[in-house]
């Protein structure tokens, strides 16, 4: 059912972006980029960014002079890396790394407002779609044992779909645009009393995004 979805979304866009090409007043393009992604876990945890990949589709569609409504559809990797280091009277027990990464259909809908020529900036609400999971830990217990295992998570384990809020500022030149968004997620990516909670609590998905976008 959810892969059904989001191949009814994706078709959904594809035909809206498709027509709205076709007409003069709007414009469909590709986008892809860098992600720098994070968590908030909280103030215990030491976690900290790692790099991943985003691409995907966007429309742009002019509603007045200088401002346009922008759907996406966009493939993007989240995640952090959380290190631990755990220690009882002074004997080390356990320390290593975990990366957890998350792989996201996200479908953000941007409101863009052009201030002056070849300048925008633009946010809006976000969809995420959950397609897959993976834990990859390296870890030293006891100073002797060590640990290497990479997993894929079921993601039944965590909740299908988060929300939040993006938003930017691009620099626009004919067809091509470079730009800067941030996507701060409001929802907890872990389902309460779950196996994931116990991994990463109530952890929200933090992601800056640098973009590179070819309109057609």
């Amino acid at each position: 059912m959810k892969k059904l979805t989001i191949i009814a979304l994706f078709v959904s866009t594809l035909v809206f972006v498709s027509n709205v090409h076709a007409q003069d007043e709007g414009r469909f393009g590709v986008k892809a980029g860098l992600n720098l992604a994070n968590m908030s876990i909280g103030d215990d945890a030491d976690n900290s960014m790692r790099t991943g990949l985003h691409a995907g589709f966007m429309a742009k569609v002019p509603l007045t002079e200088k401002v346009a409504l922008q759907p996406e559809l966009i493939y993007s990797r989240k995640g952090t890396d959380i290190k631990y280091d755990a220690d009882f009277l002074g004997i080390d027990l356990a320390e290593g790394e975990t990366n957890v990464r998350f792989d996201y259909i996200d479908i953000p809908i941007y409101l863009v407002f052009n201030p002056v020529e070849n300048f925008n900036v633009h946010a809006g609400p976000y969809l995420g779609l959950l397609l897959g999971a993976q834990v990859d830990t390296q870890a030293e217990i006891l100073e002797g044992i060590d640990i290497n295992d990479e997993d894929d998570i079921d993601i039944d384990h965590f909740n299908s779909t988060e929300f939040g809020l993006s938003g930017g500022i691009a620099f626009e030149f004919d067809r091509v645009s470079l730009g800067v968004n941030y996507n701060w997620g409001l929802s907890q990516i872990a389902k309460d009393d779950d196996v994931s909670e116990t991994l990463i609590g109530d952890a929200k998905n933090r992601v800056l995004q640098v973009y590179l976008g070819f309109l057609f």
